[in-house]
């Protein structure tokens, strides 16, 4: 197994203001995270909508941060409860992917972010912050953040690209958002971080989560978006509840 930085995003950047954010469920993002070619989805994927989304708005900084969870190629899953820590959880399926076709190499669902710097605003562009995105790897009630930093992949990018993929130890781990400068958006499934996670942690060596068919766990995803004079971040927590469904 890989091994990722054991480091909690709230430790990592305790040092800069956490802005008070407003909240807002199963909403669009401001209108720069839609697709003008295609008016009400997204700049990433195909037809993906711009909808339902959880949000966490900084409108006196002029940023927000979004997640969605839907099935892949299908549905939007809507967030299931709070817990004590105020942290939205999202039901999800277990297993593999099995409409609109079968794909046993991917897990039943997805989820969607986007990052947006320039809401209602024209002050910023992404070039003005360190973005990070953790995505938990262990898929216990405990947590092991694989961090990815957002850099300049490409100077020139083609098309909807917009030259930003995520990196982890140099390497490029998401290569291919989709947006603007002041806009990035991917969409994941967790068969893309199958290095990392050990479905049974317990068993000698690694036991690949994607060979397992995705089984029940839990699942922790965190964006953060720090100021370049490091004084203060913006930050949008959601817990994936991976779990059985009975078709």
């Amino acid at each position: 197994m890989t091994s990722c930085v054991a480091l909690h995003p709230s430790t990592a950047l305790a040092r800069a203001e956490l802005l008070e954010e407003r909240t807002v469920l199963l909403a669009a993002p401001f209108w720069k995270g839609e697709d003008p070619a295609a008016p009400g989805t997204l700049w990433v994927g195909t037809g993906i909508p711009a909808t339902n989304f959880i949000l966490q708005r900084y409108a006196g900084r002029g940023v927000e941060l979004a997640i969605k969870v839907h099935l892949r190629q299908g549905a939007d899953l809507l967030p299931s409860y709070v817990d004590t820590d105020g942290i939205l959880h999202v039901e999800v399926p277990a297993g593999h992917q099995m409409a609109p076709i079968e794909h046993i190499n991917r897990a039943k669902w997805n989820f969607t972010f986007s990052v947006d710097t320039g809401f209602r605003t024209k002050k910023y562009t992404l070039e003005d912050f360190t973005a990070r995105l953790f995505v938990d790897v262990d898929p216990s009630r405990k947590t092991d953040f694989l961090k990815l930093d957002l850099a300049v992949k490409d100077e020139f990018p083609v098309g909807q690209y917009n030259g930003y993929g995520w990196e982890y130890d140099g390497d490029f781990i998401i290569t291919d958002d989709e947006g603007t400068n002041v806009v990035t958006q991917n969409s994941q499934n967790l068969a893309f971080y199958d290095e990392f996670i050990d479905a049974d942690p317990d068993a000698p060596g690694q036991q690949s989560y994607m060979e397992a068919d995705f089984p029940p766990g839990e699942f922790d995803v965190v964006l953060h978006l720090i100021a370049a004079d490091k004084t203060w971040r913006a930050k949008l927590h959601v817990v994936f509840d991976v779990v059985e469904v009975r078709d």
